[in-house]
């Protein structure tokens, strides 16, 4: 349900792997969003949610065992060894890499940069990932690359984490959903990387690509925004189905801008970069008037 960005992915994965028990939890998360910067290439959009609660450890949905090796302790195999004593354990492989030595990745063999990964299996020397590459997908790492990979020159240390599903009981979580409402409507919520934040960072993202004239053949960001509505939809189609009183022009608004951002990602590469504006400033103001009055809903509900 998530693919575009990592860690939630990740997260996304781990959880539905196996069913769809968790999936009411995860609907009562992915509300608040802000956009970031960067000035070679450009605006991106994330969820709060790794802010507040990285890899959900603190509410006791996940479980991270934190694996610390000083890069001077790290050779001869040290480091694939320990990721395949806990790939038999059977845990998932979460840390920080560096895309510099990892294939398909805008850094690859260029520059140093630090970037979440997961890892769920081995074969001897080849460890199975999964990230987005032109969306998302399934690859393999070689052992000396995921050595070289793991090696954080500005931490001087090799960090991951084993991690396993810890409280299955979790549910869906009204209070958080409401939470992270007012957050996106108010659009103020403030983090170290912010610069815009709620429905207002899909307008910078929208002003971005008129700044920059981006090329828009498979451009991430439009499918976060596209996910992001999908998410909204089903969350509202869920707490209707839940007996709370969603009335049906929500989940008929909630689907009409779900429609309209699938067909802005699946939008030809040349279209003209003032109708890709006028549809992600559309998109801001419908999803913040939907915000808008389904937490004037919930709050009557309580």
């Amino acid at each position: 349900m998530v693919t575009s960005k990592e860690p939630e992915a990740f997260v996304f994965s781990m959880l539905t792997a196996k069913d769809d028990s968790q999936f009411p939890f995860l609907l009562s998360r992915y509300i608040s969003i802000f956009a970031y910067d960067s000035e070679e290439y450009g605006a991106f959009l994330a969820f709060n949610n790794n802010y507040e609660d990285y890899y959900f450890s603190q509410c006791g949905k996940l479980v991270l065992a934190w694996v610390r090796l000083p890069n001077c302790a790290a050779g001869n195999g040290v480091v694939p060894n320990t990721i395949k004593t806990l790939l038999d354990d059977n845990q998932y492989v979460l840390g920080v890499w560096n895309e510099q030595y990892i294939k398909d990745t805008p850094a690859y063999c260029k520059n140093y940069c630090k970037a979440d990964f997961m890892l769920y299996g081995y074969d001897q020397e080849d460890f199975y990932s999964v990230g987005w590459r032109d969306g998302f997908k399934t690859f393999i790492v070689k052992q000396d690359e995921l050595e070289k990979a793991l090696y954080l020159r500005d931490l001087d240390i090799n960090m991951f984490w084993g991690t396993v599903l810890l409280d299955a009981g979790l549910g869906f979580d009204i209070n958080n959903v409401k939470k992270e409402l007012r957050e996106f409507i108010n659009a103020d919520k403030l983090n170290n990387d912010g610069y815009a934040f709620g429905y207002k960072s899909i307008e910078y993202l929208a002003k971005d690509l008129v700044r920059r004239k981006k090329d828009l053949s498979c451009y991430r960001e439009l499918a976060f925004i596209w996910e992001y509505t999908r998410l909204m939809r089903i969350r509202i189609e869920y707490m209707k189905n839940t007996g709370l009183p969603i009335n049906q022009d929500m989940c008929e608004k909630a689907y009409i801008i779900e429609r309209n951002t699938r067909e802005l990602f699946e939008c030809n590469p040349h279209t003209d970069i003032q109708h890709i504006f006028k549809r992600l400033m559309d998109t801001s103001a419908g999803e913040c008037f939907l915000a808008e009055k389904l937490l004037s809903t919930l709050n009557e509900v309580n």
